[in-house]
């Protein structure tokens, strides 16, 4: 099982999908250390990156994750959300192909001080992880790692804020939508 790299950005492991078909199967995992790590990955590449668990008025980047997810479940043809590390961070863009398929995207941020940075901006940098997988994949491969993610008993310790239990349920809701 050969994994395509791409050079590697701080502590960011990066990796770009390249199926022969043009569509993978894609497998989403977290986990609580140092933050919240978030992997993606199909049998062509893998990607993961850390968001930051440091509280303050800043907003959650799970409940962020879940929102987008749920909106484009529920039919927005392109969703993003930031996913924010002490420093740098990531960008997922979801969008559409057609009624079956989508795209992922994870950008690094192109400036990396945002916590620091008053002049930061949204800006995206190079490109970490690509690849085109069935809609129904990727919405049952999120909710399915959400899950297991809420199923652990120190979700609470290990992160600041409530696991998003509305947003779930409503992202699976609109899974089951025809």
């Amino acid at each position: 099982m050969m994994r395509n790299r791409l050079s590697a950005a701080g502590d960011l492991r990066c990796y770009i999908a390249r199926g022969r078909s043009g569509e993978s199967l894609l497998t989403v995992s977290f986990a609580l250390e140092r933050g919240l790590e978030l992997r993606l990955a199909t049998v062509e590449a893998e990607v993961s990156c850390r968001a930051t668990n440091l509280p303050g008025p800043r907003t959650d980047p799970l409940s962020d994750l879940v929102r987008a997810l749920r909106m484009f479940a529920t039919g927005n043809p392109d969703v993003s959300c930031r996913w924010p590390a002490d420093r740098g961070g990531c960008f997922l863009d979801l969008t559409r192909i057609d009624e079956r398929r989508c795209g992922l995207a994870l950008h690094s941020f192109a400036q990396p001080d945002w916590l620091t940075d008053e002049t930061w901006l949204p800006r995206r940098g190079s490109l970490l992880f690509a690849a085109q997988v069935p809609v129904s994949n990727l919405v049952s491969a999120f909710i399915l790692a959400l899950e297991e993610l809420r199923a652990r008993e120190d979700f609470g310790e290990q992160w600041p804020w409530p696991f998003p239990q509305v947003e779930l349920s409503r992202l699976t809701a609109a899974q089951q939508l025809p």
